[in-house]
């Protein structure tokens, strides 16, 4: 049988996050990684970031417009695969007497 390919952070000495099956698309060192073993340019990673950071509220892959920033379709199959748009969400939100809100 054979392994599924991950990509991810290098090792650290920082805190390590929570083990996901998918990699953020901003991990810089592991989506390079995985342009380079699809044969897919470099130049590309530049592409998608820049769209990325410029629509923080996209959540799905299905929303990126691949073909309007220039991309190969083939990125466009194999990026969502390995990566996820956002690392982060909330999962509960608590609002103290006091007024302020707590995000867990």
């Amino acid at each position: 049988m054979v392994e599924a390919q991950t990509y991810g952070p290098k090792p650290s000495r920082r805190r390590k996050a929570p083990a996901s099956p998918r990699t953020p698309i901003l991990q810089e060192d592991a989506l390079l990684e995985c342009l380079e073993e699809h044969d897919i340019k470099l130049v590309n990673a530049m592409k998608l970031w820049r769209w990325v950071l410029a629509h923080p509220l996209e959540s799905e892959w299905s929303s990126v417009p691949w073909e309007a920033l220039g991309l190969p379709k083939k990125m466009a199959t194999v990026v969502p695969q390995y990566f996820v748009l956002h690392s982060s969400s909330v999962a509960e939100r608590f609002d103290s007497k006091d007024g302020y809100e707590d995000l867990c």
